[in-house]
């Protein structure tokens, strides 16, 4: 006779914070950051717990963390913030000799 295992329904994995569902679909890709930066802000104070990118970010201002990251999941392909300098550049002088009148200031001070 065949033995019946009963499993618990899996809970929806969600943002610790402020429960947006965790996937692509619900806006909520991965954000990787460095392991020592992680466990200062980790729900758990370890490896553990789940935040999406925008509650990683308050929990890195409120502690006054400053560390590199990169989205690992969704629409966005993360690139240095001196190379989206540059591509936003490029893009502006493009759109200006195409004659869209925009200006832009740098956000990185020289």
């Amino acid at each position: 006779m065949k033995e019946v295992v009963e499993c618990k329904k899996m809970k929806k994995a969600e943002c610790y914070d402020c429960k947006r569902k965790y996937g692509d679909k619900y806006g909520f890709p991965d954000l990787i950051i460095p392991n020592w930066a992680w466990r200062k802000i980790s729900p758990y104070k370890n490896e553990g717990g789940l935040l999406c990118p925008s509650c990683i970010i308050a929990r890195l201002e409120k502690k006054k963390i400053k560390c590199y990251g990169a989205f690992m999941s969704g629409a966005i392909d993360s690139v240095s913030r001196l190379d989206m300098e540059n591509y936003r550049w490029i893009e502006n002088c493009r759109e200006t000799l195409e004659g869209n009148n925009l200006h832009w200031k740098s956000p990185i001070k020289s």
